[in-house]
């Protein structure tokens, strides 16, 4: 794997906001705030578009680099009950965003470079709530499923953000070596700097 953010000079542009943006300046319903939902609706598939056009248009103008996002922040099997789905679907879901984003990329490989694509990972559960597992190695477990498709479906690099604990972090990680994906960690914090979860719990 060659020009990864921290492999090169070159400046990185991400989006920012994409569930809020989508539920409070666009208008979208998003249960449990599952932006891939949008993809199996037209109209939510060319918000989501033009969504990230806007920042990709920003990133050929300064000539940055560019990490896409797939939309799989909750696409996860904690959320199949709460979105009315089977974890088959959830699987679907993952390889549906990364296709998603891929097309992106081919729209600007030319463009931009180097340009990524990105597969996101949330929390199980509330970004703002408590520990879910006991241990890292039960949170390697259960991150591994979801890994393992945006795996198979082609990311280049991951990116677990909003993180309750020091726990899911160090499973995230260690999932994430199992398939060889670079990771990148970014946690919640309180006002205090800790997480929701403790600061200073590892497993």
């Amino acid at each position: 794997m060659t020009n990864l953010p921290h492999q090169c000079e070159q400046i990185f542009l991400l989006d920012g906001g994409l569930e809020t943006e989508m539920i409070f300046n666009r208008g979208f319903e998003l249960p449990a705030f599952a932006a891939h939902t949008l993809l199996s609706d037209p109209l939510g598939r060319e918000a989501l578009k033009n969504y990230f056009y806007g920042f990709l248009d920003l990133a050929k103008e300064k000539q940055f680099g560019f990490l896409i996002d797939a939309p799989t922040w909750r696409a996860q099997p904690f959320f199949a009950e709460e979105l009315g789905v089977r974890v088959e679907e959830i699987r679907q879901a993952n390889f549906r965003a990364v296709e998603f984003a891929k097309t992106l990329k081919q729209a600007y490989i030319t463009q931009i470079k180097p340009l990524l694509i990105n597969g996101l990972i949330g929390p199980c559960g509330d970004a703002y709530g408590g520990e879910h597992f006991s241990d890292a190695e039960e949170a390697q477990a259960y991150h591994r499923q979801q890994i393992s498709w945006l795996a198979e479906a082609g990311v280049d690099l991951l990116g677990a953000f909003t993180l309750t604990s020091v726990n899911e972090a160090i499973g995230i990680v260690r999932a994430s070596q199992e398939f060889s994906l670079p990771v990148s960690i970014s946690f919640t914090v309180e006002t205090d700097g800790h997480c929701p979860a403790g600061g200073d719990r590892q497993g």
